[in-house]
């Protein structure tokens, strides 16, 4: 069980860094004076990456291991933050749009592990307490990044969300390597 609780946490910690991607593209927007009528448009590449990434992950599960997967979606979305700390362009859009689809990695994957790990009678349970947890992330974070971006700049509250998420995940997959060999393959 503690691996399980590990893997939701890692699942719900990436997944609600993402979820802050998503609440900040329009804000980057913003900022990049992309014009409104665009905003859809991004929005839809957006999501039309994460269908692609989604599509991507089972076939990438097969050649390689899934644990991997994971700790290079975790490293491209430290990198998106990073990224978006010191970036105010289009690139730094096209990096934020990429890091947002990530989404469609991530669920798959983490919905993987978490039914490799559980029985069918508490699949669901497990499934939504990593929602809850990573919403609870979110909701929690949230206030706290907007004052920075009030405070200070949207770029700076990236880069700072950036490098206190980087360090929980970091924290977390030290933390799994003790359990790594636990979870099925």
């Amino acid at each position: 069980q503690a691996t399980l609780s590990k893997i939701v946490l890692l699942s719900a910690t990436t997944i609600s860094m993402i979820g802050i991607l998503l609440w900040s593209t329009q804000p980057y927007q913003v900022l990049i004076q992309l014009p409104t009528k665009y905003f859809g448009i991004t929005h839809a590449i957006a999501l039309f990456m994460a269908a692609i990434f989604a599509q991507i992950i089972p076939k990438l599960e097969k050649r390689f291991d899934d644990r991997l997967i994971f700790l290079i979606i975790v490293i491209l979305i430290i990198g998106t933050y990073l990224t978006l700390g010191f970036t105010v362009s289009m690139f730094g859009l096209a990096i934020l749009l990429m890091g947002r689809s990530l989404i469609g990695a991530v669920l798959p994957l983490s919905n993987t592990l978490i039914n490799r790990m559980t029985s069918s009678d508490i699949r669901a349970t497990v499934l939504s307490v990593r929602s809850f947890s990573s919403t609870l992330i979110i909701a929690i974070a949230s206030p706290i990044i907007g004052y920075w971006a009030g405070m200070f700049t949207l770029n700076q509250a990236l880069l700072y969300t950036g490098f206190i998420g980087s360090g929980v995940l970091i924290l977390l997959f030290l933390g799994m390597l003790k359990v790594w060999k636990q979870i099925p393959s």
